[in-house]
């Protein structure tokens, strides 16, 4: 968990904001709400809906990086400072592009899995899942590594593997920025990943 409270820690800058609008309200004495918490995220130009919000707030929570109860949030201090002393593998050169490819489709699996256990157990020749939080985080958290690390690596997985065939499509609907993948010009949110010569 301290490890994955460190991952958190990298990617809240640049996508919620949740730290930073946390340590602005006496952040461990007094719990924020969160439609407070809301306000504050939006001062730093991000935008959050509080059903996105409290869902991203379950990873934080997970990681022991804040409390959230009954409406409210507040920081937890000693976890705060052990993860924030872990080093990550930020270094391109920290990871192999194999290890990286196994990592992301064993997580793909995990979450493909889950999801047709949801979905009354009902498969697909292919199936296309949210790159963003859920794959992205579970890779890090697997591999150490940081969000840029993760974004590079997997598009070069995109056209340089030669084990798994990586698909990328764009989202069907608006999304937020930090919710998609960019590359050049393009933005995609969803991933379907299979073995080459191998259906899923």
């Amino acid at each position: 968990k301290i490890k994955f409270g460190k991952v958190l820690l990298q990617l809240d800058p640049e996508k919620w904001c949740i730290i930073k609008s946390l340590e602005t309200v006496s952040p461990f004495i007094n719990p924020i709400t969160i439609d407070n918490l809301i306000k504050k995220i939006e001062e730093y130009g991000k935008e959050s809906k509080s059903t996105r919000l409290i869902e991203v707030l379950r990873y934080y929570e997970f990681a022991n990086l804040l409390f959230y109860k009954n409406g409210k949030v507040i920081l937890n201090r000693q976890a705060l400072e052990k993860s924030a002393e872990i080093k990550l593998l930020n270094d391109e050169k920290d990871l192999e592009n194999d290890k990286f490819e196994k990592a992301l489709y064993a997580e793909y699996k995990y979450l493909i899995a889950y999801q047709s256990k949801n979905h009354n157990g009902l498969t697909f020749s292919i199936s296309y899942i949210p790159i963003k939080p859920d794959l992205e985080n579970l890779v890090c958290y697997n591999l150490m590594i940081s969000e840029e690390t993760f974004n590079k690596f997997l598009l070069d997985t995109t056209v340089k593997s030669k084990k798994y065939k990586v698909m990328l499509a764009p989202a069907r609907e608006h999304k937020e920025n930090s919710e998609l993948l960019k590359s050049g010009r393009n933005y995609y949110y969803y991933i379907a990943i299979f073995e080459n010569g191998k259906e899923l």
